[in-house]
């Protein structure tokens, strides 16, 4: 089973990150500031396998989820992946402030002051 995290700002690389380790042995935390990929555009992340074994991904690129979405419906067509074998998980705006400003900045292409705001968070405590 495969599960696809999409967004229009990196912000499904934290998802995805977020998901996987929830797996994570006790104590083990994944530094905002220490992730390369967060200025990016537009990229493709394997995330790893969650603890039920299924492949966790992130795509991310400057457009609508709707399209994301559709690209992975397509491809999985086009290599004959059966709906049933993967998800696709939109990408929810979060509660917390600092979380949305930087997603608002990411929005916006402002990454320098995305970074900014999320330095010395952790993806999971």
């Amino acid at each position: 089973m495969r599960v696809f995290y999409v967004h229009n700002t990196p912000f499904a690389a934290l998802a995805a990150l977020s998901h996987i380790n929830q797996a994570a042995p006790a104590g083990a935390t994944i530094r905002l500031d220490q992730l390369p990929f967060l200025d990016r555009r537009e990229h493709f992340l394997r995330a790893g396998r969650d603890a039920d074994d299924r492949e966790i991904y992130a795509v991310w690129i400057m457009s609508g989820g709707a399209i994301l979405t559709r690209l992975i419906h397509s491809f999985s067509d086009l290599y004959q992946i059966p709906g049933d074998q993967y998800t696709v998980c939109q990408v929810v705006i979060p509660q917390a402030f600092r979380l949305r400003l930087a997603m608002r900045a990411y929005q916006l292409g402002l990454f320098g002051l995305a970074r900014r705001v999320l330095r010395g968070l952790a993806v999971l405590p």
